[in-house]
């Protein structure tokens, strides 16, 4: 599974506030199972990637490991349509 800017994501697990989001409270429940959004930026943190995810719902930005989230959909750029992503 290679995330890229664009992509449909999916979170798989409860995220909570570890001091990092700014507006909440540490331990606050942030992004919760099922929530769906688009990458929009890929960070470093720790030699780790960070994918940024946006969520047009809330419009709001959360930064993940590639472990929390799920591929749902992919843009393919020479083509210009979106493509499902299968589960292996």
């Amino acid at each position: 599974m290679k995330l890229t800017i664009n992509s449909l994501v999916r979170v798989n697990k409860i995220i909570r506030d570890d001091g990092t989001c700014g507006g909440c409270s540490r331990g606050d429940e942030i992004a919760y199972v099922g929530l769906e959004g688009y990458i929009c930026d890929i960070q470093d943190f720790l030699f780790e990637p960070v994918y940024v995810v946006h969520f047009l719902e809330s419009n709001r930005r959360i930064g993940f490991r590639v472990g929390e989230l799920d591929l749902i959909e992919e843009f393919d750029e020479d083509t210009e349509t979106w493509r499902k992503v299968e589960k292996v």
